[in-house]
């Protein structure tokens, strides 16, 4: 996840614009899935409101990597690298998040191509840091 100053930040009002009419407001309970692993990553969230635990799925196991709340955007990863979902997102509180259907970030991005290739480079890192971190975990060591 990232924050939504980094990805929506440097934005122009068009791309904005096409965000904002492109999204839609959604309640999750606790307890719900907001993104499952494996999934297709059809949007990005932003998150409103609440908290959620990000986890990875291995046979009946849950390994917990990460705690998300107000702010962060999840689900961009998918997104941008046009991958399944990597994780699941699970709300521990009421969430209230923004989805940014995958198209419109895609084509926003596209409008101002320093910052998609920025956030590209971001999300690159993010994922051979990841690796590195939980690959103990996920081999059971």
């Amino acid at each position: 996840m990232v924050s939504v100053n980094l990805v929506l930040g440097e934005l122009g009002r068009s791309a904005m614009e096409n965000i904002v009419e492109g999204s839609t407001l959604h309640a999750i309970k606790p307890g719900r899935i907001l993104v499952r692993q494996h999934d297709a990553a059809d949007a990005t969230y932003v998150i409103l409101h609440g908290e959620g635990k990000v986890f990875l799925s291995e046979d009946e196991n849950e390994t917990s990597i990460a705690e998300v709340g107000r702010g962060d955007v999840v689900g961009e990863m998918g997104v941008i690298l046009n991958q399944p979902r990597m994780a699941t997102i699970r709300a521990t509180t009421r969430m209230q998040v923004v989805r940014i259907d995958r198209n419109v970030l895609l084509e926003a991005l596209d409008e101002v191509p320093n910052v998609g290739a920025h956030i590209r480079k971001l999300i690159e890192d993010r994922i051979a840091r990841n690796q590195a971190r939980l690959g103990g975990k996920l081999s059971g060591q």
